[in-house]
């Protein structure tokens, strides 16, 4: 079984500089509080972080349901 972080870093495929795939997703899941945050965050506040451009917060608010 993966964790959540897992599951995420599988949907961004790759880090950003200092930061593994999973280390970014692990810092997503904290700073919205987990899947439901995520989910309910506004396309522009997940763009806002560092690493997430447009398409990636796409996938990752079609990805959550």
């Amino acid at each position: 079984a993966l964790t959540n972080a897992e599951l995420l870093a599988i949907l961004l495929r790759v880090g950003v500089q200092g930061e593994n795939a999973v280390e970014v997703a692990q810092r997503l899941l904290q700073k919205f509080r987990g899947l439901r945050g995520l989910h309910r965050a506004p396309l522009s506040e997940l763009t806002d972080q560092h690493g997430i451009g447009e398409a990636k917060a796409a996938q990752i608010k079609a990805s959550i349901r």
